[in-house]
């Protein structure tokens, strides 16, 4: 995999991934709780990668939560649109 870099202050060693919550809850019709399912077994969550140098939020990184490693979106998805063209 290609490295990491910020694209506005260059940093390449450090990014923190912000998740929205560490769990998904789901309630019924009058709010009482009826499950609660861990974040690594929900299907959404991550809101962002940013840089913990400038801040800046990273649009070409993606994180797999159960592989647990941050992607780039073009080397990830680049697979998947050879193998549909071939």
């Amino acid at each position: 995999m290609a490295k990491i870099k910020c694209p506005k202050c260059g940093n390449d060693h450090e990014f923190a991934v912000i998740a929205s919550s560490v769990f998904s809850i789901y309630v019924d019709g009058s709010g009482k709780t009826v499950a609660k399912e861990p974040l690594s077994e929900a299907c959404t969550g991550i809101d962002r990668v940013e840089c913990t140098i400038c801040r800046a939020e990273l649009d070409e990184v993606g994180y797999d939560i159960k592989k647990e490693e941050a992607f780039l979106y073009k080397e990830k998805y680049a697979h998947v649109k050879a193998s549909m063209a071939g």
